[in-house]
This record gives structure tokens, sequence and C-alpha cells, in this order.
């Protein structure tokens, strides 16, 4: 029987007698309904949500003595399991298709196939083998309740009784399934069906964007607390809650408005609930490293000895365990290479100087106790064994008193799944064909609501529809979010789900007028017009009501807010959350004061002379001392050169300080190692005592059997090559290597400069009096022409070789006092050559691995050896063009600038400073500390 009366009213009319029960969409809104309505304690079971209604109030016949239990999803997952592999369903599942992905789908099958079973009109709708199929799964879901007592409770119609109780409903029109108990419900004279209050349609503010409207609605919000509304007479709804979060948070924190978001995510998901999940996983991604490091990096598992785990991370990422291939390990592989670097890995090496504790034995551990439990896990014969497994690795490695509060009733909710799996296992006498995927199918479709804190509710669309707060914010409407269809079933069209009275309920308008006439004060609906790129339609109710559509600008945010403040001292001082201002005493804790220095802005000179002061500077300059200038004379190298002149903050932090970028992710490139293969290479196929120096004239015939057998060697392992390459890495390297070299070699031969090879890996120390320092490096490769005793100098280059732009004597820009070589190197050799009376006949760089670049020229000769200057003009088709400050045989205004550039790196070490003048802006290149050290930048 339908009652026009608003809720408040019909509580209110009842309130004192305790026979009348108020029934809710949810319990949810039940409670915001109690909440708003009685002032005085009063008996919370009055007012209960739908689902609590139909317990209470359902009587259910059945056909045996003893009372059936329902089933839930548990066990319509293990009724769908044994059927898959006990019978087919052609029309339904496809011959050959992988049974396992479609357990979900057949459970969800399963009560609607009941509810046809008996349909005359099946075959005529569906067809012969559909329906027979249809048909099969409903018989057999039929007869597996009825073997172990259990019945569906969505297929079976019961009466309902009321048992002196009178029963007021409101907001049916957000009821799902409503409709099925719509008729006892209007006969019963005790239940009273109260339709939605009339109200107008709110208007719907509409903005360009997520944030534009979001800000708008926190406005709004701060404006109600800030005139005393409580929090708890607010709360926020949004379509795609999910995406939308963030945004809300972020403006909700700087305005120190609270939040309490009430969103339910899989228990799979959870941090405790996904401990599971992410075992089963390491298998599916054959221990990859990225599956490995995720799961022992994990911030919410706590770990019994979490600096194992990190340290296990960094071996994987060091190296590169990219996961298992079948029967190669490249794990266990990995701990075997390691085992040969005692100097890295023994007690107080170098890698463990970062996990103290920790050595190889406890990282082996840590792994193959990983495999045994996900394989433990995978290969579970039963739900049993699944739940065996599993805690024989947790006892070990787990501090079962270590989760924190939340984690660890996530943790024990799964752990009642799995517990009700076993139960219901055993009773059935049923173990599924894969226990650990029906468990973790069963996880992910258990919704999981974290315990709330204190603050505004935040709720997915539908959940709060028909609540009762003063005011109501709903966000991101659109028309395709705020569609909702009950009902049906997808695979069928929609004249046979009609036929069938299987129909898809529209309950779009429903939810919406449930929000818009129940319960608040204000109803603030408002959308915007996309989301990443995707594009938004006004809900479809709102295009006969366009005149309620409104196209408004968010207006700035709080920072534009506070850079206008700055910008106008007659502006207002703009208002400051509570929680900003309890901070600004902590702030002023941290702000620097006279002891304070900016390294990155001025010299360390220049801070003060105060004790702090005098502390800090004496213990960096022991530092650059120990590392610069150990033996009284300062040494400067190429590379040491170069990143002074690119980033001298980059030299404090990452050189000095020893800082060093910490990814997570592997180098990919592993340049360093790649490039040692090829000179390992290069270094034996040009021996002088090699058969390519013994010919008498290049010989490609040689070089062939000459670099195969190289490869060979080095595939073996009887070439020493210390390398993190795993062996998958170094074959297809080495396949690589040597088709790059069989081109390459021949314009590498010593013959054309009529020199032989005098040394490779050349380490070279040069005092340099004119310059104030000693020079130290070390040439890839040296050759002598027997001539005259002049010297040819190569580097290889793993990629690219060097622009002429970066080897010239340049102002970068109009900051530079003076020329700089961006790429020092082949400077710095031909100042050691000066220094040492030797005469350069030859100077190149060689690119290795370009694959971009034409083999002729890879070679980019910096000073041209005078025999090979008609086979040059020959390839190139032109007279080459050489750059005239490495043509001169002094070398003026190379080493002009090459003085220039180290009086200024000298004289950065010795004032100790790393200090970049904000005008510079070259310094913020060519450095992995850029985003640190770069001169504007922005904190949120």
């Amino acid at each position: 029987m339908q009652h026009p009366d608003t809720p408040l009213t019909v509580i209110g009319q009842h309130l004192d007698d305790p026979r009348h029960v108020f029934v809710f969409p949810s319990e949810i809104i039940a409670a915001q309904w109690r909440s708003r309505a009685a002032a005085a304690a009063v008996d919370a079971r009055r007012w209960i949500s739908w689902d609590q209604f139909k317990q209470y109030t359902q009587v259910v016949e059945h056909r045996t003595d003893r009372d059936p239990a329902p089933a839930n999803a548990a066990v319509r997952m293990l009724c769908a399991d044994a059927l898959l592999h006990t019978r087919s369903f052609p029309s339904l599942i496809a011959e050959g298709a992988q049974r396992g992905v479609f357990r979900g789908f057949l459970a969800r099958l399963l009560p609607t196939a009941l509810r046809l079973l008996h349909h005359d009109g099946l075959e005529t709708v569906l067809g012969a083998s559909q329906a027979a199929d249809i048909r099969a799964a409903g018989q057999a879901y039929q007869a597996f309740l009825d073997e172990h007592n259990l019945f569906e409770p969505s297929a079976v119609r019961g009466r309902i009784e009321t048992r002196g109780a009178v029963y007021h409903l409101f907001a049916v029109e957000a009821v799902e399934d409503f409709r099925e108990l719509a008729g006892q419900v209007q006969e019963n004279p005790d239940i009273r069906l109260h339709s939605a209050p009339a109200a107008a349609w709110p208007q719907l503010r509409r903005f360009a964007t997520i944030k534009g409207e979001v800000r708008a609605a926190c406005d709004r919000i701060e404006t109600l607390l800030r005139s005393g509304t409580p929090w708890d007479r607010i709360a926020v709804s949004a379509v795609d809650l999910e995406t939308v979060l963030p945004h809300l948070q972020r403006e909700a924190r700087l305005r120190g408005i609270p939040l309490n978001p009430r969103l339910g995510v899989p228990l799979s998901r959870t941090p405790g609930g996904g401990l599971f999940t992410s075992l089963v996983e390491l298998g599916g991604s054959g221990m990859g490293y990225a599956a490995v490091r995720d799961f022992v990096l994990h911030g919410g598992i706590p770990f019994r000895n979490p600096l194992v785990m990190r340290a296990l991370a960094a071996f994987g990422r060091r190296w590169r365990c990219w996961g298992r291939f079948g029967q190669l390990d490249l794990w266990e592989q990995g701990f075997s290479r390691a085992r040969r670097l005692e100097e890295e890995f023994a007690t107080g090496g170098r890698f463990f100087t970062d996990y103290p504790g920790v050595d190889l034995d406890q990282l082996q551990l840590a792994y193959r106790g990983l495999v045994r439990v996900m394989r433990g896990l995978n290969q579970a014969a039963s739900l049993a064994d699944v739940r065996r497994s599993f805690f024989a690795w947790y006892n070990e490695w787990i501090d079962a008193d270590g989760w924190d509060p939340a984690g660890e009733r996530e943790f024990q909710a799964a752990l009642e799944v799995l517990g009700d799996l076993i139960g219901l296992e055993q009773r059935l006498g049923l173990a599924p064909s894969s226990p650990v995927r029906v468990f973790l199918e069963l996880l992910q479709g258990k919704l999981y609501l974290q315990a709330g804190g204190r603050g505004i509710p935040v709720y997915p669309y539908r959940v709060a529809a028909g609540g009762c707060v003063q005011h109501h914010f709903v966000l991101n409407l659109h028309q395709d979010g705020v569609e909702v269809l009950s009902g049906g079933v997808s695979f069928l069209r929609e004249d046979q789900q009609e036929a069938l009275e299987l129909a898809v309920q529209d309950m779009t308008l429903a939810f919406l007028q449930a929000y818009a006439s129940y319960g608040s004060d204000e109803v603030w609906f408002s959308g915007n017009h996309g989301i990443r790129g995707g594009v938004h339609a006004v809900p479809a109710v709102y295009l006969d009501h366009h005149d309620l559509v409104q196209e408004l600008d968010a207006g700035p945010g709080l920072e534009q807010r506070e850079q206008q403040w700055w910008a106008d001292p007659d502006a207002a001082v703009p208002g400051l959350p509570l929680h900003l201002v309890s901070g600004l005493r902590h702030c002023r804790a941290v702000l620097p004061d006279r002891h304070g220095c900016n390294m990155i802005r001025q010299s360390l000179r220049d801070a003060g002379e105060d004790e702090y002061t005098r502390r800090v500077r004496q213990l960096l300059q022991a530092a650059v001392t120990q590392r610069y200038c150990p033996e009284g004379n300062w040494t400067v190298s190429a590379a040491s050169l170069r990143s002074m002149t690119a980033n001298p903050a980059a030299v404090l932090l990452q050189r000095v300080l020893g800082l060093e970028d910490g990814p997570w992710e592997p180098d990919w490139q592993m340049a360093l190692d790649v490039g040692n293969l090829y000179h390992q290479a290069l270094e034996i196929l040009l021996d002088p005592q090699g058969a390519l120096a013994a010919a008498d004239h290049f010989d490609p015939g040689i070089l062939e059997r000459e670099l195969h057998e190289v490869v060979q060697r080095l595939r073996r392992g009887f070439i020493p090559f210390r390398t993190r390459l795993t062996e998958l890495e170094i074959e297809a390297e080495l396949a690589v290597m040597q088709r790059t070299l069989q081109e390459l070699v021949p314009f590498l031969d010593p013959g054309l400069d009529g020199a032989g090879l005098a040394a490779v890996e050349h380490e070279i120390r040069q005092p340099d009096s004119e310059f104030g320092m000693e020079w130290k490096g070390r040439i890839d490769r040296l050759d002598r022409v027997p001539a005259d005793g002049s010297v040819i100098v190569y580097d290889y280059k793993r990629r690219r070789v060097p622009t002429a732009g970066e080897l010239r004597p340049l102002r970068l820009d109009d900051s530079d006092p003076f020329p700089i070589i961006s790429e020092p190197q082949m400077a710095v050799y031909l100042r050691w050559a000066h220094l040492t009376g030797q005469e350069v006949a030859g100077a190149r760089f060689v690119s290795l691995t370009d694959a971009q670049t034409l083999t002729a020229r890879k070679v980019k000769h910096v000073v041209l050896s005078s025999l090979l200057l008609d086979e040059v003009k020959e390839r190139e088709g032109r007279k080459p063009r050489l750059m005239e400050e490495y043509q001169d045989p002094e070398c003026g205004a190379l080493f002009a600038a090459l003085h220039f550039q180290t009086r200024e790196y000298l004289r950065r070490f010795q004032e100790l400073d790393f200090s970049i003048p904000p005008e510079r802006t070259r310094f913020q290149q060519d450095s992995s500390f850029r985003q640190v050290t770069r001169h504007r930048y922005r904190v949120r």
C-alpha cells in the first residue's frame, strides 16, 4: 500500500511504538536516517536494510525434513568447477577453451539456469542447442543442491510473514530486486510502502575539468564547515570514485577538510588479503623480477627480516634476474655467478655495505622460500593443502605480530574466506580442480570495506541514494556513469531476455530521484566535460531540463590565490586550513638559520665562520681530498672534468657524498658490461702476436675465423669476463658483436696507419706542472707507428660518437665566461701526449654498436693520419671536415680552453664551491640529479 508521507513524518509518528520498523535500501542509509530522526536513545534494530528485511520476514518451505542451507558464492563456484570438468556446454563454452577461465561465468549463470529449468518456451526462444545446455546446467545444479541439502535463495519464492511487526519501506525504487517481492509487499497490510517525496530536480553544475569540479565542491564544503556545520551532516558521493578520489583528497588536504572514503575494494587487492594473490602471481610471472620486487618491497607485509627482502630485490636488479625460463633459472644463475666475486659479496663486500648482516646464503634461502610456497600453492590438491603450504612459509618468513591493524583485519578476512572454503570442501567431499584459483576468484569477488575513520563520508555512486544528510554532494555525474541496469543475461539478446522474463531493468532515473528527493536540505549535482580524454555527456534526464544545466568556471585554485595575494599588497590574507597553521611551528623548526648553507646556491667558503659551518667544511674538505687529492696532487680525469663542467652540484651529491640514484628498475642496456665485451674481443683480435697481425695483408677470411674463435671462447667462459649480464644476454650480445665486428674491424686495422697495436686499456698518470694538477685516465687503445714513434689514439663508444660541437671549445650560452669543451676526453689525451713528448699521428672515436650509422662512418677522425687522408676522402666522397683546433700541432686554442676549464675545476674543489648560479642554465643538464639541482622547481 502506497503512503506519500516523508520519512521524517512517518518516523516521527511511530517513533514511540516499538512494533514499527523502518526499512531502507542499505545499512548505511538506515544509519543516516536513525541519526537524523532519533534525538534520544532508540533501539537501533528498528532501522534495518532491505536485505535484513528479507531475512526477517521471508519463510521458505522445503521438500525435506531437514532445514537446508542457502547456497552462496562459494557453493556456486565449487559446483561450477565440478561441472566444467564433468560436462560440456558447447553452445555456452567453446570446445577446447581453457575451462578454468569460465568458472566464474558458469557460477553466475547457475541461479538463472535453475529458474529457467521448467520454462516451457525455452527451446522456442533460445533454440534447441542453447536451451539444452541451460537446462543441463540447471538440472546439474539442482541435483548438486539436493545432494548436499542446499537451496538457491534467488530461485525460491517464499511467503512473507511480518510476525506482528509493522514495516515501513522507503526508497524501494533504489532496490534492485524489489520487483521480485513487489506483489507480496503491496498486498500485506502490515507493510507500508512509502513513495519518494516530490522534489524538483536540482541544478546540475558543469565544469570543464574534474579538478575544477572538485575545487568548487570543496569551496562549498569549506564554507559550510567554517559556518559551524558539523562534518557528519555532510556527505559526498561520486561516479567512478576511484578516479575522482585522488583529486578530492588532494583538494581536501589543502583545505584541512576531513574525509572518510567508504570505498569497498576486492579483498584480493588489499595489502593483507592480497598476500595470497601476490604469492600465486609469482608463479604466473615465472618468478619475474618485477613480480618478486613488488612483493618483497611491499610495505604492508611484515617480513621477519625486511632487510633481506630489500637486498633480494637489489640483487635481482643488479644481477638482471629476469625470471625462470623452463629449466633456466636466472636467479639461481645469478647467485652462482655472484659467489665468484668475493670483493663484492664476501663478508663486508661492496654489495652488503647497504645491507649489513645479509649474505648470499640468506638471499638464496629467501628466494627458494618464495619458489617453494609458490609451487605449493599452485600445485595444492585441496584447499586444506593451500592453507598448509601457505603457513609453512608464513611461519618462517612473516612476523605475525607485525601487521598494522588494517592489514591484520584484511589478512584475517582472507583467512576466514579460506577457512569457510575448507569447511565447505570437507562437508561436500568435493575438491576443486585448481583449489588456489577458486580461492583467489572468491577473494576477488568479495568486497572489503576498511574500517572508517572520522570525517565526511565519501561513497561510490548508488551506495547512499535515498540517504539523509543535510548537505549531499554528488560529483562526476554523466550519462554513462549514472546508468544503472539491473538483471538480464549478458549473452542473450534483448528480445530473448524479455520473452524469458529476464529483461534488464533500467533504474537510472530511480537512483537520481532517490538522491534528489530524500532527506537533504541541499543536494549538489555536478559534472565535468571529461576525464582522461573521455567525453562526458549530460545525464539524459537533464536533456528535458536543460535550463537547470549551468556551465561554471571553478575559479582560481589555492595556489593561484596565493600567487595573487603575493602579487597584490592590498589583497586580503587568504584563509589557511587549521592543519597548515598548526604546522607553521614545524616549518620554522627546519628553516635555515644562521648555520644554514645551500651548497647548490653558494660556496661553502662564504657560509660563515661559526663552529657548525667550520665542522661541515672540514668534513667536506676531507672527503674531497681523499678522492681528488690523495697524495697532495690534484688529479683530474676526463670524466670528472666533464661532470664538473656539466653540473657541479651533481659532482657534490654523486661523487663526493657518494649518493646515487636508487631505481628499482633494472638497467636494460648495461653499457659498461657490453663495452667490456667488445674491448675483450678487440684486444684479442688486434693482438700484435695474433693471426691478423701476422698476415702480410688484411685477410677477411682470417678475421672471420679469428672472430668466430673469440666468440666461442667468450661463450664458454675460457676468457675471463666479469659481468652481470645473464647467459641469455651474453649470447644475444655475442651474436650482435660478431656481425658488427665482422664489418667494423677492417676499418680498425693498425696496418692502415702503418702502425702496430701498442696497448689496450692503457692507464695514464701524468703530472701537468703548467696546469697545477695530474692527469689520470685509461686509453681504450693505443697504436704506435714504428717509423717515427708517433701514436694513434682510439676511444671506443658504446653508442654514438661525440659531435663537433661537443669536441670544440665553445661558449654554450651567454653565461659562460670562457669557451667550454663539453666532451674533453680526446683533448685530455692530446694533452697527455704533448706532456710525454709523443707525436699524435691520429686520434679517433669508434662507435661500436650504433645501428643507425653506416659502418664506414662509425669511425670519427679527430686527428687524421696522413696515410688515411686519401682513403677517407674516397670513402666519404669529399675532403674530410676536420676541426682546426685539433689540427694545430701545438693545440694552442684547445689547451687554452682546457686550461681555463681545469682551473675552474680546481677552484671549485679548493673553495668547496659546487654552486649553480641561477643564470647558468646549462648546469641543469647531464645528471641523474638534474631534477634535484635545477634552479626552478615547485613543491606541492
